[in-house]
């Protein structure tokens, strides 16, 4: 969710550096389009947070972006009221609303803090970036572990065949010698061979 101001650079920054970030990543961005600075800013930015929250969208992240300005522009990010809803939002929000020099309530308050809406938009492609080569070093180290499982289960598997079919030979044979000594205690016995 994207929360900044109608047709600002800042909008439009932070769009084009998701939607052209060198990964392809595709990010689904829903605008919630506010006034974002002068009189009543910090309302305006409360009632769109709100309005999140009512969807009950599941958005991985909001976003509140901005561009530069003089320090005034940024007093509705000094409100309590505008910190304390960032600060018990459900869902991260990362702020891109000023400069270096600009540091708000809202900044502070924040998931994470990015000086501009492009460095908010290539926070959150470097996020995805960093996830996804997790999952890559994940899955190389599952395929590891799998073939060792299943190699020493082979090994394991054979080890016991051969020891199985040892087994079988050995009581074979045992049985074997054993008929071959009833048939010749049965040859002695032969009434034939007594009367003999």
């Amino acid at each position: 969710a994207l929360i900044t101001a109608p047709g600002s650079d800042g909008e439009r920054d932070f769009k084009h550096e998701l939607e052209n970030n060198v990964f392809g990543y595709k990010i689904e961005v829903d605008s919630y389009l506010t006034q974002i600075q002068g009189k009543d800013a910090d309302v305006a930015i409360l009632k769109q947070l709100s309005l999140i929250e009512e969807l009950h969208k599941p958005y991985d992240l909001v976003a509140i972006v901005r561009g530069g300005g003089s320090q005034l522009d940024f007093s509705a990010f000094d409100t309590f009221d505008l910190g304390l809803k960032i600060a018990r939002f459900k869902t991260p929000i990362i702020t891109g609303i000023g400069h270096e020099r600009n540091v708000s309530i809202a900044d502070l308050m924040s998931f994470s803090t990015l000086k501009t809406p492009t460095k908010a938009a290539s926070f959150i492609v470097e996020y995805n970036a960093n996830f996804e080569r997790s999952i890559e070093s994940f899955k190389s180290t599952l395929l590891s572990v799998t073939d060792d499982v299943i190699r020493l289960s082979k090994n394991n598997i054979d080890r016991k065949t051969l020891a199985l079919k040892n087994a079988s030979l050995i009581y074979l044979k045992d049985k074997q010698s054993s008929l071959n000594e009833m048939a010749i205690t049965i040859k002695h016995l032969n009434p034939d061979n007594v009367l003999a």
